[in-house]
């Protein structure tokens, strides 16, 4: 019987089972990349990091093109890291990668995967950047951290909690860091 399934429809069953056991089993812990370096993905696994855990990133992220040796790179709305673990990897320990996450619990992650891969050039930076430097209101959307925002959430639905965050500006902490040059910015925010 199962040699009348095609490959393809068979494959995404087992990929379906597999993301069902590994929601329900997971405890938290790190994820081996193609590229050598590790991601920590907590116990409690929104839209986003369940859909990363399934299909985890594969070499030749497009980062690695423009963050090279020695630049400074900027992950703005960095999540897990889809971007900055690139980043950090094309940067080198000659260079610096300010990742900005709000959400204490996806920041705390994000620094388990710094420190894990022993990066000095990467830093998480537990703040949003803003058109204005202070303190902010921010909508986190608990199953599916990536769409939360100042505003509330792009798309409604699923639990939702409003958490006080610092916010900055680019150029405000530009000046703070004292940099010289920015080589590359991704930008990856909701509102």
């Amino acid at each position: 019987r199962r040699a009348r399934i095609p490959f393809g429809l068979f494959l995404k069953a087992v990929r379906r089972t597999l993301a069902r056991r590994l929601e329900a089993e997971w405890t938290g812990g790190y994820l081996l990349q193609d590229d050598g370096s590790y991601v920590y993905f907590p116990a409690k696994l929104d839209e986003h990091a369940r859909s990363r855990l399934a299909n985890p990133t594969r070499e030749g992220h497009i980062a690695t093109r423009f963050c090279r040796d020695g630049g400074v790179a900027f992950d703005i709305g960095a999540n897990i890291g889809d971007w900055s673990v690139p980043m950090a990897i094309g940067v080198g320990p000659g260079g610096r990668v300010f990742a900005f996450e709000p959400i204490p619990e996806i920041a705390e992650a994000l620094r388990r995967t710094i420190k894990v891969n022993g990066w000095v050039q990467a830093e998480v930076i537990e703040s949003a950047l803003s058109d204005s430097s202070g303190r902010g209101s921010f909508v986190v959307r608990e199953d599916h951290t990536a769409m939360s925002g100042f505003d509330g959430p792009v798309v409604k639905g699923g639990q939702e909690k409003t958490i006080e965050i610092e916010k900055t500006t680019l150029d405000a902490f530009v000046i703070e860091r004292g940099l010289a040059r920015i080589d590359f910015i991704k930008i990856d925010v909701e509102r």
